[in-house]
């Protein structure tokens, strides 16, 4: 059973470190605007998710859904490393308006807004998966709705503060948000 909680913590550990590192560069806060409230939905439904896949690590047999699983769990990871990567100092948890602030168009950004948020959704995915329980699906929607509202709001804070260049950006850069809302600014 140890092996079993060693496989799920370990992608864990590499996206806490990553976080970590990208919050200790950006240093030069200027304004914090929002987003305290998704990051407390977004734990809980980890926390919630992760909890549930120990338990099936814990109790259960390794299924090819579970595998499945912890590939999109791996594949969000590598997504939210190389989004880190890319912005530099530019991460904080909460929505943060920064002194030298400006559209992020290198490495992931260039072809997704918002990869971080997305790349945690997608961790979130995978584990409703390796956890095999229809519980983690309420949870799941939850941490869904609050990507999609917590996207749009820094969508039109970002235009706020950083208006035509992100307009631009925005036009050039696709979001999960573009399925679901049709933005008229």
């Amino acid at each position: 059973m140890l092996y079993r909680l060693v496989l799920l913590m370990i992608p864990v550990i590499v996206r806490q470190y990553q976080t970590t590192k990208a919050v200790r560069r950006g240093e030069a806060k200027k304004e914090i605007i929002g987003g305290r409230p998704s990051v407390v939905v977004w734990l809980f439904a980890y926390l919630t998710l992760l909890g549930f896949a120990i338990k099936q690590l814990a109790t259960q047999p390794l299924t090819w859904w579970f595998w499945v699983g912890y590939v999109v769990f791996w594949a969000a990871v590598i997504l939210r490393w190389r989004a880190s990567r890319s912005l530099k100092g530019f991460y904080a948890e909460a929505v943060v308006i920064q002194d030298d602030h400006r559209v992020v168009r290198e490495g992931i950004y260039r072809h997704l807004r918002h990869p971080l948020h997305l790349g945690l959704w997608l961790e979130m995915l995978g584990l409703s998966m390796m956890s095999e329980t229809w519980y983690s699906l309420p949870i799941l929607l939850l941490a869904f709705v609050t990507l999609l509202l917590r996207n749009r709001n820094e969508e039109r804070l970002l235009e706020k503060y950083l208006g035509d260049a992100y307009r631009e950006y925005r036009r050039t850069a696709w979001d999960v948000t573009d399925l679901i809302f049709r933005f008229r600014w």
